[in-house]
């Protein structure tokens, strides 16, 4: 049975081909459905909201935009090697928020109140190992859960309000290069190479796919960041 996930790849990207990607950690099967479970009254009283399936709730750690795919064994190199020098570690969610815009809807979210420093250090290290330029002093890094797009202020009101009374927690232990594909229902997801977040081991890799890196992988002394709190 086929699924967005295990769509094959093209066996080589096409000249000037251009795929939209990110990297992330993606909450734990467990946790996904504690989050969908925890949220069903809100989802019930606001059904126009595109709510994210409980396989696509992530911590966006880099987002890449459109990159040419002949890059994607580059990229995938650069996240094992980050997952390589870090320790899995537990993440906690606390207040809601979000923020509406007229122009493509809003988007709403769950703060991180245990989890936040270690995923900001991760998200810059993965900028600096790609190259892509996402942050500097003046865009860091805001870890958060988002929920839901295409919302308006009523929605963001109402996940604020039960935010309050829910309190998600995990342990963020995988790095994966996703494929996002845009659709009017709301975005696929396909991961291209995943890897274990384990220190002082080979970064096992997780994801199926045609450019998951196949590499030996050395435990490599972490590097100092500035984190913003």
């Amino acid at each position: 049975r086929s699924s967005d996930r295990s769509r094959r790849l093209p066996d080589r990207p096409l000249t000037g081909d251009r795929w939209r990607l990110f990297v992330a950690a993606p909450l734990p099967e467990r946790a996904a459905a504690a989050a969908w479970q925890a949220l069903a009254e809100v989802r019930k009283r606001h059904p126009e909201a595109r709510w994210l399936a409980p396989d696509k709730l992530h911590l966006t750690l880099v987002f890449l935009g459109q990159t040419d795919a002949r890059e994607v064994d580059r990229i995938a190199g650069a996240v094992a090697s980050v997952a390589a020098r870090h320790e899995r570690y537990q993440v906690a969610t606390g207040e809601g928020g979000g923020r509406i815009s007229d122009r493509r809807g809003g988007v709403c979210w769950l703060r991180l109140t245990d989890g936040a420093r270690e995923t900001v250090t991760i998200a810059l290290e993965l900028d600096r190992a790609i190259g892509s330029g996402t942050y500097d002093a003046g865009r860091p890094p805001h870890p958060h859960l988002t929920l839901a797009r295409g919302v308006d202020q009523p929605v963001l009101d109402d996940l604020r309000s039960a935010a309050r009374d829910v309190r998600l927690s995990w342990t963020a232990d995988r790095l994966v290069l996703f494929r996002s594909y845009t659709d009017p229902r709301g975005s696929r997801y396909q991961e291209l190479a995943g890897f274990a977040v384990q220190a002082g081991a080979r970064a096992q890799q997780l994801g199926a796919g045609r450019y998951a890196a196949q590499r030996r992988l050395q435990v490599v002394a972490g590097n100092a960041f500035a984190v913003v709190d």
